[in-house]
């Protein structure tokens, strides 16, 4: 199923031991691609265009932005906590939009969840 995403986990990457109690007071970044069909292109910018106002709307959302780059949008996302993105997941929204683009990408789609490195200015250094 090309609409799927596969989650991107590097298992041998964990975070420093200084940083841990950090990351657990700290948002959840994401980085979610899909890969329209080129002529589909418009129609998978329709799909998200309509789920962003709801993905803006849920618990947890502190942001949700859609990008584009030649062959693939890409949502750069914070949520608040591990529990908000997960319920984000499992939202009517997500199984909608998932349904909506079956047949319209090109590719699997990949999530990417990101953990922070707080380094240099506090402000500057950490996306929040």
């Amino acid at each position: 199923m090309p609409w799927a995403c596969r989650h991107v986990h590097e298992k041998h990457l964990s975070p420093h031991p200084l940083l841990r109690e950090a990351l657990v007071t700290m948002p959840v970044v994401v980085v979610a691609t899909v890969f329209p069909r080129p002529e589909r292109a418009e129609e998978v910018l329709e799909i998200l265009r309509g789920a962003v106002p709801l993905v803006h709307a849920e618990e947890g959302c502190n942001r949700y932005a859609l990008h584009h780059h030649t062959d693939r949008f890409v949502t750069i996302e914070e949520w608040a906590d591990a529990e908000s993105f997960a319920a984000h997941g499992r939202s009517e929204n997500v199984a909608n939009v998932r349904k909506q683009l079956d047949g319209l990408l090109a590719q699997r789609g990949e999530i990417v969840v990101l953990q922070p490195v707080p380094l240099g200015d506090p402000v500057k250094g950490v996306i929040s």
